[in-house]
Parts: structure tokens; sequence; C-alpha cells
């Protein structure tokens, strides 16, 4: 109808009410774009948060990770201490005790790969769409966070290959046999036993052998060095999840 109106106007000059017809038109165009925009963006807005909320289980277990790898490193230093006595002949520490404990504190833990990353959890497109900076920042670092410096090869020492090499095969398979790694419940983290009793064969042999090695002395000491660096990147992770799950959890 409103072509029609024009089209007669325009055969009858009428300038003005052309003018005023087309201003009209071309109003309601970029009105109709601008609501369809709007409601584009508000609802991309909503799947954006909704997208935050579900990373909310995520961020739960990777701090749950965190606390796993903080208990399973104190048990490795327990038993690294335990070692470094074994070496200096602390009598207190017997033959059995010290060979445990020399192997041990080899034990690593950490993620196992790199695959895990924040930005195939949380695309680019979601992010440009957070105006809150105490999301937006965290989120951000976790999305560009190198996992690799999280990963159990940051523990693949000289220490842990040669003292696997100087303990005998069979007594390694009796200690991980009662000591080793154990699932936790959920399934998705690791533990190690804080204490070891068993029965070493050849125990004295074997810790003879430790001795002769006075090198692994100063290997324990840099293994022990890469579990506080691991120690550290864990913590500068677990801030960003911590503070992006503060934020997020303003939302609810």
């Amino acid at each position: 109808m409103i072509f029609k109106r024009a089209v007669a106007k325009l055969r009858a000059q009428d300038w003005s009410a052309i003018t005023i017809e087309l201003g009209i038109v071309i109003l309601g165009v970029f009105i109709g774009t601008w609501v369809a925009n709007w409601n584009q963006e508000r609802t991309a807005q909503r799947d954006t948060r909704a997208l935050l909320v579900q990373l909310q289980p995520e961020m739960a277990q990777q701090k749950q990770f965190v606390h796993s790898a903080r208990k399973y490193f104190a048990a490795t230093q327990g038993y690294a201490a335990t070692a470094f006595a074994g070496w200096r002949g602390d009598p207190t520490v017997s033959d059995a005790d010290f060979v445990i404990a020399a192997y041990q504190a080899s034990q690593a833990y950490g993620l196992s790969s790199n695959e895990q990353n924040w930005a195939t959890i949380f695309g680019g497109d979601q992010l440009r769409r957070i105006d809150d900076p105490a999301i937006r920042a965290p989120l951000q670092r976790l999305m560009t966070f190198d996992n690799s410096i999280l990963s159990f090869r940051m523990l693949l020492t000289r220490y842990r290959d040669n003292v696997r090499l100087v303990i005998p095969n069979d007594v390694q398979q009796a200690i991980r046999k009662s000591c080793d790694d154990r699932p936790d419940p959920n399934g998705l983290t690791l533990s190690l036993p804080a204490t070891c009793r068993i029965d070493v064969p050849s125990a004295a042999r074997v810790a003879a052998t430790l001795r002769a090695h006075p090198e692994l002395i100063e290997q324990l000491a840099q293994h022990e060095a890469a579990v506080a660096a691991q120690l550290t990147n864990f913590g500068l992770f677990e801030a960003q999840v911590d503070a992006l799950d503060k934020a997020i959890k303003r939302l609810d």
C-alpha cells in the first residue's frame, strides 16, 4: 500500500510526501534490522551465560585435581625426606624404609596430555560477548594456559630414571603391588599412600647399592626442585579457576 501511495505521489510530483514516505520506509528497515540484531545478541548473551554456568562442574573437577596433586606430592616429599636421611646413614631409617622411600620419591603425577584446553571448552566467539572483566580476565587466561606445564612429564627427571635402574625390578614390583598409585572413589584422581610398610627382598643389599650411588642424592634434590615448580604451576592454574568460579557464581 505504501508503495502505491509513493507511485501516485511521484506522478503528482509531490516531492515532500515522497521524501516522507521514503524516510518511513528507510526508518522501518533500520528499526527492523536493529530489533533483529538486538534479539540475536540477547540470545547469544543468554547462551553465553548458560555456557558459563555449565563450566562450574568442570571447574570443580579441576580444583579437585589440584587438591589431589598437592596431597600426592606431600606424600612424595615425605618419602624424599626419608630417602635423604637414609643416604645420610640416619640410624632411625631402616634399610627397607630407605629403599621404599628412594623409589616412592620418584613417583610423578599430573595431567597426562595437553589436549584439555579451555579454548575448546569455551570458544572465542563467546569470550567476546563477556563484558564483565572479573569473568573475562581469568577465563581468557585459562583459555591460553599451557597445560603442558602441569603434565607428569615435567617430573620425568634423571632421578626417576636412574633410581629405577639401581633398584632391582622385583623390589619395584613389590612396592608397586602394595603402595602404588590408588584411584580415588570418584575415579578422576590418584593418591599415593603416605606410608608403605612391606618386606623388601634383600633390603640390606639394595640399600647398600643405593648408597654406592651418591650422585642420586643430587639428582633427588633436582627432582624435588621440579616438584616445587610443579606445585607453583598448579597454584597459578588454581588461582585462575577460583577467580572464574567466584565470578560465575555471582551470576546465579
